[in-house]
């Protein structure tokens, strides 16, 4: 089953660290971020925030009614193959907690995924 997105907003961000060390790029670089808050009819439960290779051309105005990885193969041949993920818990931030509907400091798991296409990259040509 599909969770409905809540909220989403696309923009482009001045690389987080740790995705910069993951595609190779440099500080400056901006990169595609997608925040997404899904889940059920008045229960909100999952705030992903999600940064793309640069060299993926995808955009703000991305139609994003079909799933993502759906969207990666039909529209830019990307297959995506692996992930690899940690997880973790956490204290809930001011902002996290506020999307959730939770209070600052409640504890709350952490994903962190890193996906790769069938060559072990997305996109580095």
């Amino acid at each position: 089953m599909i969770l409905p997105n809540f909220e989403l907003h696309i923009s482009f961000r001045k690389r987080p660290e740790e995705a910069g060390k993951f595609f190779s790029v440099t500080p400056d670089t901006y990169m595609l971020c997608f925040e997404r808050l899904r889940g059920k009819p008045g229960l909100p439960f999952v705030y992903f925030i999600s940064y793309f290779n640069p060299q993926i051309p995808m955009t703000v105005e991305e139609d994003m009614t079909s799933p993502l990885y759906e969207i990666l193969e039909k529209k830019y041949g990307i297959f995506v193959k692996t992930s690899k993920e940690m997880v973790f818990a956490r204290e809930a931030d001011a902002e996290m907690a506020a999307k959730l509907g939770i209070k600052e400091g409640d504890p709350v798991l952490v994903r962190k995924r890193f996906v790769l296409d069938r060559n072990n990259i997305i996109k580095n040509d």
